[in-house]
């Protein structure tokens, strides 16, 4: 005669576990030699009472059936471990099939599911094909059509990465633009299409991120959790912005953008509860990478306001500067002085310092001023804008819209066929080369002024990011206090 199979079960739930003792019992070839209600426990019993099989929760406190399969596996590997999940989460279920357990079963199997696994493992046949924990995707397919699969998931990944890199380069272009991020070296790959562009440091910074993902998580079914995270966030923030577009752009009622973008924001925000608990399980990641763009493009921002309050607080008023030009005239010299300023009444620093120590003046002063607008692209009609000041003195703004990368003697040349002559060979561009010193001045925490400044002094420089000749460039120093 055979002798059954020694079983212990495992559960923190006395119902259950009742329930399943008196059902496997019920089966001559089934002996449940211990029933307990934690890890622990488990492992001891299955030593002391010689265990085929151990069927045990996943998730039981103190001990769980992870921890509990690593330990049977050292201390009594004869033992075949079956666990038991409410739900199949991947990463869970591949945890447990590492540290040794032949297999997974759902609570809500039948009994006779139940007592027919239990025979499976201890036969030594693998459960429910337990790799499934990790690659649930492959196995839904027949074994001709793996390889298919494997392809399409590869061209799919290709796309998706395409996909990232290609929105990432877009966006950080129009946060340059519209003054959220320092200036950043931007390379265009196409002739014929504008949008075609290719950022050295974001593409730098997406592959030392992709790096160290591979190596901190190490697999697809841990990062699992912050993938979770960072999706659920991202159909939160698409909500919100719809409705934001829906009442800015479209003009649509609030009553009735506020009632759709409830209805999809509290169904996304069900889900997101869910995932809160993957937090401590990889899902701080899209958190703490969300929270330092976030610092960095707010600290740009708001360090790019206080050092043009900072600015102006040293600024010359340019109506006393014309008076006191016509009151005692300097000497002039030909050509034609370019000096770039955000500031449409005061006098440009670097204008003032040039005329402080090298005592002439251009025959022609153009104060040029670069905006960005707040729409994707501004027409060639309207992109330059002269107004005459008076002895010689000119100011031209330039206008560019967030999509459009600024191009300084681009501008200056169809000036030039609108009338406004400017000749590039004989024009100078005086850029201020400000030297920035974090202080405990109020404006920003003092933290954040030097995070500001770390930032500029890697930002591309003015003329490489405006396009303007190297050799046609003069650059005046000067120390801000933020």
């Amino acid at each position: 005669m055979i002798a059954p199979l020694r079983l212990v079960v495992a559960d923190d739930h006395p119902v259950f576990r009742d329930g399943l003792q008196q059902t496997l019992d019920d089966e001559p070839d089934i002996d449940v030699v211990a029933a307990v209600a934690d890890g622990d426990a488990a492992v001891e019993a299955a030593v002391a009472q010689e265990a085929d099989v151990v069927l045990m929760d996943l998730r039981m406190p103190g001990v769980g059936g992870i921890e509990a399969t690593k330990l049977l596996q050292e201390t009594c590997p004869a033992a075949k471990v079956l666990v038991l999940t409410s739900i199949v989460e991947d990463s869970q279920i591949l945890a447990a099939v590492r540290a040794g357990a032949a297999g997974y079963l759902l609570k809500e199997a039948s009994p006779e599911e139940v007592s027919e696994s239990v025979r499976a493992v201890h036969r030594g046949e693998p459960l429910l094909h337990p790799d499934a924990a990790s690659s649930p995707f492959y196995l839904m397919a027949p074994r001709w059509g793996l390889l298919p699969l494997v392809v399409l998931a590869t061209f799919a990944a290709i796309i998706a990465s395409q996909a990232l890199i290609s929105g990432a380069f877009s966006l950080t272009r129009q946060a340059i633009q519209l003054g959220y991020s320092p200036r950043l070296e931007i390379l265009y790959t196409s002739e014929h299409h504008q949008g075609q562009i290719y950022i050295p440091q974001v593409n730098w910074t997406l592959m030392f991120c992709t790096l160290g993902l591979v190596l901190g998580f190490r697999s697809s079914s841990a990062l699992a959790a912050a993938y979770g995270i960072a999706v659920t966030l991202t159909m939160l923030i698409t909500t919100m912005l719809a409705y934001l577009v829906a009442r800015g752009a479209w003009g649509v009622r609030r009553v009735v953008a506020g009632s759709i973008a409830l209805f999809f924001f509290l169904i996304e925000l069900s889900f997101f509860g869910a995932n809160l608990l993957k937090v401590t399980h990889g899902g701080w990641f899209p958190l703490v990478v969300g929270a330092v763009v976030y610092t960095v493009l707010s600290t740009w921002k708001r360090g790019r306001a206080l050092l043009a309050s900072r600015m102006r607080e040293r600024l010359y008023p340019f109506d006393q500067f014309l008076q006191d030009i016509e009151a005692y005239p300097p000497q002039r010299v030909t050509g034609t002085a370019v000096f770039m300023t955000s500031n449409l009444t005061g006098t440009p620093p670097t204008l003032l310092h040039n005329l402080q120590h090298n005592k002439v003046l251009h025959d022609r002063v153009i104060l040029l001023t670069v905006v960005t607008s707040d729409i994707p692209y501004v027409a060639s009609n309207k992109r330059t804008e002269v107004e005459a000041l008076g002895h010689g003195f000119y100011r031209l703004t330039l206008r560019y819209g967030f999509m459009e990368e600024p191009d300084v003697p681009d501008a200056l040349a169809q000036a030039s066929v609108h009338g406004f002559k400017i000749d590039l060979n004989e024009t100078t561009f005086f850029l201020g080369l400000e030297t920035l010193l974090a202080t405990r001045r109020p404006g920003l925490p003092l933290w954040r002024e030097r995070l500001f400044v770390l930032i500029a002094r890697n930002a591309v420089r003015a003329n490489a990011f405006f396009k303007i000749p190297p050799e046609r460039v003069v650059e005046l120093g000067m120390q801000v206090e933020l």
